[in-house]
């Protein structure tokens, strides 16, 4: 897992950026590996999200305002 607690992220599709608050696995169907939620907070809204990793990217140094 490449995110962990406090990293600011950016949904792709959205374009909302966000503080990683929690992480949970939940077990896949299939039941061979547990699959990654993150909760993030939306600062513009001031409400907590579900997200998958893969809708996700790291906002770098240089990026942040």
């Amino acid at each position: 897992m490449k995110y962990k607690r406090g990293d600011l992220v950016k949904h792709i599709l959205e374009d909302f950026t966000g503080v990683i608050v929690d992480i949970q696995y939940l077990s896949s169907e299939t039941g061979i590996e547990d699959v990654p939620v993150i909760q993030m907070y939306r600062a513009d809204i001031h409400k907590v999200t579900w997200v998958m990793p893969s809708e996700i990217s790291r906002v770098r140094e240089d990026e942040r305002k």
